[in-house]
């Protein structure tokens, strides 16, 4: 297989949908990457420093879409009632550039949160990820500006939406900040299987280190604008 290497990564972002019943499961599609300091606890050590703590650095990938609007036949409640799609699963991966034994290279990150059930109302529905500042400090190539945000036009995402039935029912791909719509998607694609299957020289992976809200700083700021996410079952 044809290595992946940095300097082969050239593809437009895309956006592309599957079907849901016969209707497309996301519509007007947006997703954005900015950088989000640790929100500071009002709780603090006993023994902190007097001198204040160091702001570290978040990614956060927030992702926007409507739902058709796609009612119940023949409801015993109401001849209105809206379905759910239940147990979403939204997987997020991530390649960055990378440093490796002194080259570069690029990073690959991926995480996956499930949501309990989407309701399809026609209306705007919201998620987000989040990356720790240790993998952005320790393996972030140094000519990367990532204090601030237009220093990820080098990042590229992929958001995979799964049914219960691990069945794909919406794809999100972003690079640069855009999205664009391409009806022959094999190129991209086959892509990301490539760096899938380079080598560890061109491509690191670290798997499930983009987190769901749930597991961050931010678990309960503005909750009630979010996706209700499944609670994890107990081992």
């Amino acid at each position: 297989m044809k290595k992946i290497t940095a300097g082969a990564v050239m593809l437009l972002g895309v956006v592309m949908t599957s079907t849901v019943s016969g209707e497309t499961f996301l519509n007007n599609e947006k997703l954005d990457l900015k950088v989000f300091t640790t929100p500071q606890s009002s709780i603090s050590d006993s023994d902190s420093s007097k001198s204040g703590v160091q702001k570290k650095n978040w990614l956060r990938l927030k992702f926007s879409f409507k739902t058709p609007k796609t009612y119940v036949a023949k409801s015993f409640k109401s001849s209105k009632q809206l379905k759910w799609q239940d147990d979403v699963t939204v997987r997020a991966e991530i390649l960055m550039p990378s440093f490796y034994n002194g080259k570069k290279s690029l990073a690959y990150l991926n995480g996956e949160t499930k949501y309990a059930a989407i309701q399809l109302d026609g209306k705007e529905h919201l998620g987000r990820f989040f990356v720790q500042p240790y993998y952005f400090e320790r393996y972030l190539r140094p000519d990367n500006a990532f204090p601030q945000t237009s220093g990820l036009k080098e990042f590229k995402v992929k958001l995979t939406f799964l049914d219960k039935s691990n069945k794909t029912i919406g794809l999100i791909y972003l690079e640069n900040g855009k999205q664009v719509e391409l009806k022959n998607s094999k190129k991209l694609s086959g892509y990301w299987k490539g760096a899938l299957g380079a080598s560890t020289t061109d491509v690191q992976k670290y798997e499930n280190v983009v987190l769901g809200v749930d597991k961050t700083p931010w678990s309960d700021v503005r909750l009630d604008s979010y996706e209700f996410i499944k609670p994890e079952e107990e081992k």
